[in-house]
């Protein structure tokens, strides 16, 4: 997991880092949302911060538990975090209606990572 809080450079080591890990493949919403949910609740409780940001990127679509996302839907309110979501070469996770829809406050689908229109589109946005 990696971790970028607002207010302190991360660093190019670390930024390549993040870029070059690869957590192992498959698709699951729940588990790394999650963890994040977990920090951000972790430093509400420890400082009483709210509205952090969480940036999902997936390439491929996936369910989540109905208690799960009644769970994730509290912690939300209560927590006060939005979660910005980037479909990658996944359109139909992008769709209207599906669950990745549902979780995210703000949603993106690229299909070309080289089209530097919705790349900048996508840092205005994060």
């Amino acid at each position: 997991m990696f971790r970028f809080p607002s207010g302190r450079p991360a660093g190019i080591a670390r930024i390549l880092d993040f870029a070059e890990t690869f957590l192992g493949g498959g698709t699951s919403y729940q588990t790394p949302l999650t963890a994040a949910r977990d920090l951000l609740a972790e430093e509400f409780n420890d400082t009483a911060r709210m509205r952090g940001d969480i940036v999902m990127i997936t390439d491929d679509e996936c369910g989540v538990t109905e208690e799960w996302m009644h769970g994730w839907n509290d912690a939300k309110h209560q927590l006060g975090f939005r979660v910005f979501g980037v479909a990658i070469g996944a359109p139909r996770a992008a769709e209207t209606g599906s669950v990745l829809e549902a979780l995210c406050d703000n949603l993106r689908s690229i299909e070309d990572l080289t089209d530097v229109h919705a790349a900048a589109d996508l840092f205005r946005v994060i």
